[in-house]
């Protein structure tokens, strides 16, 4: 748990941070990094599922608070994302490839997720080309950003002792 939670603050803040930084119209750069978060910090949790998900709770509650306009949205979609991780790594070995496969599906699934609620609420149109945009312009800059955290994570927690749950 000593590296999940400033590895989760990180990602909350850096989320800002290239957001700012990147522009409106760009087509392949939206970053998701709390979501990547998620799967990064879990077997660090060391089997401990429910501060896991606690933590996973706290930062869609504040994802929800800072960055979006909905109050629960983000929570219920966090919890729900970080039981299916769960489940699928009591399932899956924790490594590398795993990692980056289960961050396509849980980017698919919270893009198509939102997507689908704001539809339903009226806030959105129904326009299947501005979901996949919105999915594939993602899918780079978090794939990115989940090998280098996965390496960093593993690089800090041999040097520093960290346990970790494999």
């Amino acid at each position: 748990m000593k590296l999940a939670i400033p590895t989760l603050i990180l990602s909350f803040f850096l989320d800002s941070f290239v957001s700012n930084l990147v522009p409106l119209n760009t087509n392949y750069f939206t970053p998701l990094f709390s979501l990547v978060s998620i799967i990064l910090i879990y077997p660090y949790f060391n089997k401990n599922t429910n501060h896991y998900l606690v933590a996973v709770g706290i930062l869609g509650l504040a994802y929800d608070i800072f960055y979006t306009d909905t109050l629960a949205l983000n929570l219920t979609i966090f919890l729900a994302l970080g039981l299916l991780i769960k489940y699928v790594y009591s399932i899956f070995t924790i490594n590398i490839v795993n990692s980056i496969i289960w961050l396509l599906v849980i980017i698919v699934l919270y893009r198509t997720v939102t997507y689908v609620i704001l539809f339903l609420a009226g806030y959105l149109s129904l326009d299947f080309m501005l979901l996949l945009k919105s999915i594939y312009s993602s899918l780079i800059l978090n794939v990115t950003y989940c090998l280098l955290g996965y390496y960093f994570l593993d690089y800090f927690s041999y040097v520093f002792r960290i346990k970790k749950w494999d």
